[in-house]
């Protein structure tokens, strides 16, 4: 319900947005929506994977499980450093970020700033919720969250605002709004201290994983622009990106749970718990790709008339390529997380990259127009990131981590 609301929301408000706003500043506004996903979920997005992680195995320690090799209190300071340094950097760095990629609004830079350490609250609050079994209090914060974007985003509606500065401190104050009532409370759990390099390992790696991957996954209407789009050919394709990527709004949650629950059964050696919870994930996720496909791929396009007006259509084939792509980063996030609870963070890391590297050059390679190579290279990424995944993922699937393997090491 949490993750359903906070869909909603974000795509109210983003209604909102293109609806009303002149073509520059959608430009403009699609650009922050796409840093705040792929900038700051890169960095957050593994914070609160290594929060869940830590939490889980000191409960399960404490049920019984092998080890607990990261704490919670060493992840918190870590990433307390972290956010404060890149909030601190996009300050200073303000005026050439909104010159290049915000279409001169320095406002949303300095908004961007103050959402990292929104952010930072929030996933340290999602992944002990999430680690601890807690999913009641996680999808309490994402409902929340979504329920003032909801509401901003109906007011900018009723009002015909389209006043980006607004809609991106709306997107601030729904996630400020949200931390008071999530506060998690304390488990029952055996910490180890745990050695901070080790820990500082784990975290560069998983923040270059997710960095490349929120990147990729949300960056399409700045790569228009950087690759030299016309500016009313990349108004035109932020809405209907946006609308193709709504179900990566899940993606978060969903990894969180499905980490959990790996983590878990790797702690207490249960081989059958651990692939019965990875074919679980991948199987409805697949399925509910299906569901992706038909009904953001076949109906985007015609949104994206209806809503916005017919400027921002661009063809059935743009939003069909779009959505199978969003459908396969959603299986593949499952992969993901599935070899960080497995102890092979370095081979999920090396998958994004490789996938970075050929998204690019299929990017540069391919002919056709901007949106023709953009969507051709998300749909290649899509399919040689699964394959990459399975080809890690099968060996340990198929012997499962063993009894007191959990605790040996986390080298990848």
């Amino acid at each position: 319900m949490g993750v359903s609301l906070l869909g909603l929301g974000s795509y109210v408000l983003l209604l909102a947005v293109f609806r009303h706003a002149p073509t520059s500043d959608v430009a403009a506004f699609g650009s922050f929506w796409a840093l705040s996903f792929g900038l700051v979920g890169g960095v957050m997005l593994p914070f609160e994977q290594l929060m869940v992680r830590a939490t889980a195995e000191g409960v399960s320690e404490s049920s019984g499980g092998e080890s607990s090799t990261i704490a919670p209190s060493n992840v918190l300071r870590l990433y307390l450093v972290v956010s404060v340094a890149l909030s601190l950097g996009l300050v200073l760095g303000s005026s050439t970020l909104a010159n290049r990629l915000l279409g001169g609004e320095q406002g949303l830079a300095y908004i961007l700033a103050g959402y990292v350490l929104v952010s930072a609250g929030q996933s340290w609050q999602r992944g002990r919720a999430a680690g601890g079994g807690r999913l009641d209090i996680y999808g309490r914060q994402l409902g929340i969250d979504g329920g003032v974007r909801l509401a901003v985003g109906a007011a900018f509606l009723l009002s015909d605002s389209g006043d980006v500065h607004l809609a991106a401190l709306g997107l601030l104050v729904a996630g400020l709004v949200s931390l008071p009532f999530s506060q998690p409370p304390q488990f029952s759990a055996k910490y180890k201290t745990g050695r901070m390099r080790t820990l500082a390992r784990e975290a560069m790696l998983l923040s270059s994983a997710s960095t490349i991957s929120l990147w990729l996954l949300n960056a399409g209407p700045v790569v228009v622009v950087v690759i030299g789009a016309p500016p009313m050919v990349a108004a035109s394709f932020a809405p209907l990106f946006v609308i193709t990527r709504v179900p990566l709004l899940f993606q978060a949650s969903l990894q969180s749970v499905v980490l959990a629950r790996v983590v878990t059964h790797r702690e207490l050696g249960d081989t059958a718990g651990l692939r019965r919870s990875v074919v679980t994930a991948l199987s409805s996720v697949a399925i509910a790709g299906v569901g992706v496909i038909i009904g953001f791929g076949v109906m985007a396009d015609a949104w994206a008339g209806l809503l916005y007006g017919p400027r921002f259509q661009l063809g059935i084939l743009a939003g069909s390529g779009l959505a199978l792509s969003t459908a396969l980063f959603l299986i593949a996030a499952v992969g993901h997380v599935a070899l960080v609870g497995l102890n092979a963070t370095s081979r999920a890391a090396a998958a994004w990259m490789a996938t970075a590297i050929a998204f690019v050059m299929v990017l540069l390679w391919v002919p056709g127009d901007v949106i023709e190579r953009v969507v051709a290279a998300y749909v290649f990424a899509g399919v040689m990131l699964l394959v990459l995944q399975a080809v890690s993922l099968a060996p340990k699937m198929r012997h499962g981590p063993g009894p007191g393997q959990p605790g040996a090491g986390m080298n990848g």
